[in-house]
C-alpha cells in the first residue's frame, strides 16, 4: 500500500513529529525533575493521554507539527498503533512521577523520571521506541491471536 506523503492517515503518524515530541518530553521532564515541578508531569499526562487514548492532537504534538513545517522536514509515515501504545506508557510514567513528586517521594520520582528520560532520548535521537518494542512483543501477538480466532468462527 502506497502512502500519500503529503498526509497521514489515522493508521499512520509522522515520525518527525513523534521524534520532536520525544525531544520536548526530554526537555520538560529534565526541567520538571530538576526543579521538582509536579505540574509539568500532570501536563505531560494530559498531553500523552490525548495522543495515546483519544488519538487527538495535543499541545506538544501541535508544537512539533509547527516545527516540522518550519524546518521543512516533510512527512515520514510510521504505523500509529505502537506509537499510541507508547504514548499510553508515557501517560502512566507522567502520572507516577507527578504523584511521587506530589507526595515527596523523591527517590521514586528520580528512578521513574530517569527511565522516562532515557526512553524519550532513545526515541528523539536514535529513533528507538521502547514502547513500540513492548507493543510488538506483547500486545501485537495477543491482538493477532484474537483476530485469527474471529476469522475462523
Amino acid at each position: 500500500m502506497k502512502i500519500n506523503s503529503t498526509s497521514i492517515s489515522s493508521n499512520h503518524l509522522n515520525e518527525y513529529v513523534i521524534r520532536l515530541n520525544a525531544l520536548n518530553t526530554v526537555i520538560l521532564c529534565a526541567v520538571g525533575m530538576w526543579i521538582k515541578l509536579e505540574f509539568i508531569f500532570y501536563f505531560l499526562l494530559i498531553d500523552f493521554a490525548l495522543r495515546g487514548f483519544f488519538s487527538k492532537s495535543s499541545i506538544l504534538s501541535s508544537f512539533a507539527q509547527l516545527l516540522v513545517k518550519i524546518l521543512k522536514l516533510g512527512v515520514k509515515p510510521v504505523f500509529a498503533a505502537p506509537k499510541r501504545f507508547a504514548a499510553r506508557i508515557g501517560a502512566f510514567f507522567s502520572l507516577l512521577i507527578g504523584i511521587f513528586l506530589t507526595i515527596d517521594w523523591s527517590i521514586f520520582s528520580l528512578i521513574v523520571g530517569t527511565l522516562f528520560i532515557i526512553c524519550a532520548v532513545l526515541e528523539a535521537f536514535f529513533n528507538l521506541c521502547v514502547g513500540c518494542y513492548i507493543y510488538d512483543w506483547f500486545v501485537a501477538p495477543i491482538t493477532n491471536k484474537k483476530n485469527d480466532k474471529s476469522k475462523t468462527i
